[in-house]
Protein backbone atom coordinates (compact mmCIF):
# COMPACT_ATOMS: atom_id res chain seq x y z
CA UNK A 1 0.00 0.00 0.00
CA UNK A 2 2.95 2.40 0.68
CA UNK A 3 4.89 1.61 -2.00
CA UNK A 4 1.28 2.03 -4.45
CA UNK A 5 0.88 5.69 -2.70
CA UNK A 6 3.89 7.03 -2.42
CA UNK A 7 4.03 5.69 -6.90
CA UNK A 8 0.75 7.36 -7.72
CA UNK A 9 0.03 9.93 -4.88
CA UNK A 10 3.39 10.90 -3.77
CA UNK A 11 4.39 11.27 -7.97
CA UNK A 12 1.31 13.66 -8.17
CA UNK A 13 2.07 15.37 -5.47
CA UNK A 14 6.06 16.20 -5.99
CA UNK A 15 5.22 17.33 -9.81
CA UNK A 16 3.26 19.77 -8.31
CA UNK A 17 6.14 21.00 -6.19
CA UNK A 18 9.01 18.99 -5.09
CA UNK A 19 9.94 20.02 -1.86
CA UNK A 20 6.17 21.03 -0.57
CA UNK A 21 5.26 17.36 -2.29
CA UNK A 22 7.88 15.37 -0.31
CA UNK A 23 5.86 16.95 2.98
CA UNK A 24 2.92 16.52 1.62
CA UNK A 25 3.21 12.72 0.71
CA UNK A 26 4.82 11.86 3.87
CA UNK A 27 2.76 13.95 6.33
CA UNK A 28 -0.85 13.43 4.61
CA UNK A 29 -0.52 10.26 2.33
CA UNK A 30 1.89 7.90 3.96
CA UNK A 31 1.59 8.54 7.71
CA UNK A 32 -2.44 8.49 7.57
CA UNK A 33 -2.00 5.15 6.04
CA UNK A 34 -0.20 3.32 8.54
CA UNK A 35 -2.48 4.81 11.17
CA UNK A 36 -5.11 3.38 9.18
CA UNK A 37 -2.89 0.62 9.10
CA UNK A 38 -2.68 -0.20 12.97
CA UNK A 39 -6.30 0.86 13.37
CA UNK A 40 -7.70 -1.98 10.77
CA UNK A 41 -5.53 -4.57 12.62
CA UNK A 42 -6.22 -3.05 16.24
CA UNK A 43 -2.51 -2.89 16.93
CA UNK A 44 -1.18 -0.87 19.60
CA UNK A 45 1.08 1.89 18.07
CA UNK A 46 3.34 1.77 21.43
CA UNK A 47 4.36 -2.08 20.46
CA UNK A 48 3.75 -1.87 17.03
CA UNK A 49 6.07 1.28 16.49
CA UNK A 50 8.30 1.29 19.36
CA UNK A 51 6.97 4.55 20.47
CA UNK A 52 8.83 3.49 24.09
CA UNK A 53 10.47 6.52 26.73
CA UNK A 54 12.22 7.08 27.96
CA UNK A 55 15.07 6.12 26.58
CA UNK A 56 18.60 6.09 28.00
CA UNK A 57 21.32 8.50 27.58
CA UNK A 58 24.08 5.90 25.53
CA UNK A 59 21.36 5.37 23.64
CA UNK A 60 21.22 8.82 22.36
CA UNK A 61 24.58 9.68 22.18
CA UNK A 62 25.42 6.36 19.77
CA UNK A 63 23.01 7.10 17.37
CA UNK A 64 23.93 10.90 17.36
CA UNK A 65 27.12 9.84 17.05
CA UNK A 66 26.05 7.33 14.21
CA UNK A 67 23.59 10.31 12.12
CA UNK A 68 26.32 12.57 12.62
CA UNK A 69 29.45 10.59 11.19
CA UNK A 70 27.63 7.90 9.01
CA UNK A 71 26.58 10.55 5.90
CA UNK A 72 30.39 11.13 4.64
CA UNK A 73 31.89 8.01 4.48
CA UNK A 74 28.84 6.56 3.02
CA UNK A 75 28.52 9.18 0.49
CA UNK A 76 31.92 9.11 -0.24
CA UNK A 77 31.60 4.66 -0.85
CA UNK A 78 28.94 5.34 -2.89
CA UNK A 79 29.93 7.89 -5.03
CA UNK A 80 33.48 5.97 -5.98
CA UNK A 81 31.59 2.98 -7.24
CA UNK A 82 28.37 5.19 -8.85
CA UNK A 83 30.83 6.98 -10.68
CA UNK A 84 32.59 3.80 -12.07
CA UNK A 85 29.58 1.49 -12.46
CA UNK A 86 26.52 3.29 -12.53
CA UNK A 87 27.05 7.11 -13.29
CA UNK A 88 24.71 9.19 -12.34
CA UNK A 89 22.54 10.61 -14.90
CA UNK A 90 22.07 14.25 -15.19
CA UNK A 91 18.02 14.36 -15.00
CA UNK A 92 18.36 12.63 -11.93
CA UNK A 93 20.94 15.32 -10.66
CA UNK A 94 18.86 17.91 -11.23
CA UNK A 95 15.81 16.64 -9.48
CA UNK A 96 18.27 16.08 -6.52
CA UNK A 97 19.57 20.08 -6.85
CA UNK A 98 15.64 20.74 -7.16
CA UNK A 99 15.28 19.72 -3.44
CA UNK A 100 18.00 22.16 -2.36
CA UNK A 101 16.19 24.86 -4.23
CA UNK A 102 14.86 27.66 -1.27
CA UNK A 103 15.44 30.78 -0.61
CA UNK A 104 18.86 31.98 0.83
CA UNK A 105 17.62 32.79 4.28
CA UNK A 106 17.10 31.52 7.46
CA UNK A 107 13.42 30.86 6.95
CA UNK A 108 14.80 28.74 3.45
CA UNK A 109 16.80 26.89 5.31
CA UNK A 110 14.41 25.94 8.24
CA UNK A 111 12.06 24.76 5.91
CA UNK A 112 14.64 22.71 4.06
CA UNK A 113 15.64 21.05 6.87
CA UNK A 114 12.25 20.52 8.02
CA UNK A 115 11.43 18.95 4.50
CA UNK A 116 14.20 17.23 3.94
CA UNK A 117 15.64 15.90 7.06
CA UNK A 118 13.18 15.89 9.85
CA UNK A 119 10.00 15.08 7.69
CA UNK A 120 11.32 11.57 6.33
CA UNK A 121 13.32 10.69 9.41
CA UNK A 122 9.49 10.72 11.39
CA UNK A 123 7.60 9.22 8.76
CA UNK A 124 9.84 6.99 7.26
CA UNK A 125 11.02 5.87 10.68
CA UNK A 126 7.72 4.94 11.96
CA UNK A 127 6.43 2.60 8.77
CA UNK A 128 10.07 1.13 8.25
CA UNK A 129 12.05 -0.06 11.74
CA UNK A 130 8.42 0.86 13.48
CA UNK A 131 5.18 -1.14 11.73
CA UNK A 132 7.58 -3.22 9.29
CA UNK A 133 10.46 -4.18 10.98
CA UNK A 134 9.00 -4.91 14.40
CA UNK A 135 6.62 -7.32 12.22
CA UNK A 136 9.26 -9.10 10.27
CA UNK A 137 11.74 -9.44 13.21
CA UNK A 138 9.51 -11.50 15.04
CA UNK A 139 9.51 -14.47 11.74
CA UNK A 140 12.68 -14.18 10.68
CA UNK A 141 15.00 -12.71 13.58
CA UNK A 142 16.52 -9.56 14.17
CA UNK A 143 19.19 -9.78 11.56
CA UNK A 144 17.30 -11.06 8.24
CA UNK A 145 14.28 -8.66 9.95
CA UNK A 146 16.44 -5.74 9.73
CA UNK A 147 18.69 -6.29 6.41
CA UNK A 148 15.15 -6.89 4.83
CA UNK A 149 13.71 -4.16 6.25
CA UNK A 150 16.53 -1.89 4.63
CA UNK A 151 16.00 -3.31 1.72
CA UNK A 152 12.74 -2.88 1.31
CA UNK A 153 13.34 0.89 2.88
CA UNK A 154 15.61 1.58 -0.28
CA UNK A 155 13.40 0.18 -2.97
CA UNK A 156 10.74 2.41 -1.74
CA UNK A 157 13.23 5.01 -2.91
CA UNK A 158 12.68 4.10 -6.14
CA UNK A 159 15.95 4.99 -7.53
CA UNK A 160 18.76 2.49 -8.40
CA UNK A 161 21.14 5.04 -8.15
CA UNK A 162 20.63 5.48 -4.46
CA UNK A 163 20.07 2.14 -4.00
CA UNK A 164 22.88 0.94 -1.95
CA UNK A 165 23.40 4.31 0.04
CA UNK A 166 19.46 4.33 0.95
CA UNK A 167 20.23 0.33 2.48
CA UNK A 168 22.94 0.98 4.22
CA UNK A 169 21.24 3.93 6.27
CA UNK A 170 18.26 1.89 6.39
CA UNK A 171 20.48 -1.07 7.99
CA UNK A 172 22.09 1.56 10.78
CA UNK A 173 18.74 2.93 11.45
CA UNK A 174 17.44 -0.55 12.09
CA UNK A 175 20.15 -1.44 14.02
CA UNK A 176 20.30 1.53 16.40
CA UNK A 177 16.36 0.57 16.81
CA UNK A 178 17.15 -2.72 17.94
CA UNK A 179 19.80 -1.68 20.20
CA UNK A 180 17.80 1.42 22.18
CA UNK A 181 14.17 -0.80 21.83
CA UNK A 182 13.18 2.55 20.90
CA UNK A 183 12.40 4.14 18.01
CA UNK A 184 13.43 7.91 19.35
CA UNK A 185 17.28 7.45 18.70
CA UNK A 186 16.65 5.91 15.13
CA UNK A 187 15.03 9.19 13.79
CA UNK A 188 17.11 11.23 15.48
CA UNK A 189 19.89 9.31 13.25
CA UNK A 190 17.97 9.72 10.33
CA UNK A 191 17.37 12.96 11.00
CA UNK A 192 20.71 14.21 11.65
CA UNK A 193 22.31 11.98 8.63
CA UNK A 194 20.16 13.73 6.08
CA UNK A 195 20.13 17.29 7.90
CA UNK A 196 24.06 17.29 7.21
CA UNK A 197 23.70 15.96 3.80
CA UNK A 198 21.45 18.93 2.62
CA UNK A 199 23.05 21.41 4.62
CA UNK A 200 26.75 20.77 3.03
CA UNK A 201 25.48 20.57 -0.33
CA UNK A 202 23.81 23.51 -0.01
CA UNK A 203 26.62 25.59 1.57
CA UNK A 204 29.01 23.58 -1.11
CA UNK A 205 31.29 22.83 1.31
CA UNK A 206 32.76 20.12 -0.70
CA UNK A 207 33.10 22.07 -3.78
CA UNK A 208 31.11 23.56 -6.64
CA UNK A 209 29.37 20.43 -7.15
CA UNK A 210 28.98 18.80 -3.55
CA UNK A 211 31.19 16.15 -4.18
CA UNK A 212 32.06 13.74 -1.40
CA UNK A 213 34.86 12.59 -3.11
CA UNK A 214 36.65 15.45 -2.72
CA UNK A 215 36.39 15.53 0.84
CA UNK A 216 39.56 15.77 2.65
CA UNK A 217 40.79 12.56 4.34
CA UNK A 218 40.88 13.51 7.84
CA UNK A 219 36.95 14.66 7.78
CA UNK A 220 36.41 11.55 6.13
CA UNK A 221 38.65 9.92 9.14
CA UNK A 222 36.85 11.73 11.59
CA UNK A 223 33.77 10.73 10.29
CA UNK A 224 34.40 7.32 10.60
CA UNK A 225 35.76 7.76 14.14
CA UNK A 226 32.42 9.23 15.01
CA UNK A 227 30.49 6.07 13.42
CA UNK A 228 32.61 3.31 15.21
CA UNK A 229 32.39 5.06 18.68
CA UNK A 230 28.94 5.37 17.77
CA UNK A 231 28.45 2.26 17.70
CA UNK A 232 30.61 1.11 20.22
CA UNK A 233 28.80 2.58 22.55
CA UNK A 234 25.14 1.23 21.12
CA UNK A 235 26.85 -1.90 22.00
CA UNK A 236 27.38 -1.74 25.11
CA UNK A 237 23.45 -1.40 25.55
CA UNK A 238 21.69 -4.35 26.95
CA UNK A 239 19.98 -6.51 24.20
CA UNK A 240 16.47 -5.83 23.98
CA UNK A 241 14.82 -9.53 23.74
CA UNK A 242 12.42 -10.48 20.80
CA UNK A 243 9.44 -9.15 21.42
CA UNK A 244 5.86 -11.24 21.87
CA UNK A 245 3.20 -10.23 19.59
CA UNK A 246 1.85 -6.80 19.95
CA UNK A 247 -1.87 -6.50 22.10
CA UNK A 248 -4.69 -5.81 19.88
CA UNK A 249 -6.25 -2.68 21.64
Amino acid sequence: VVFALLYYVGGALQTWHLLAGVAATLWLVLLPALLVFLRVERLSPGASLAWRWPVGLRAWLGALLVGCGAWLPLSVAVESLQNRYLPLPPEVAQQLAGLLEVPDSPLGTLWLVFAVAITPAVVEELIFRGAILEGLRRSLGDRRGNLLTALLFAAMHMSIHRFVGTAALGWLAGHVRLRCGAIGPAIALHALNNAMLVLVAKSGALGEDAAATEAPLGAVAAALICVVVGLAVLSSLPRKPRPPTPERS
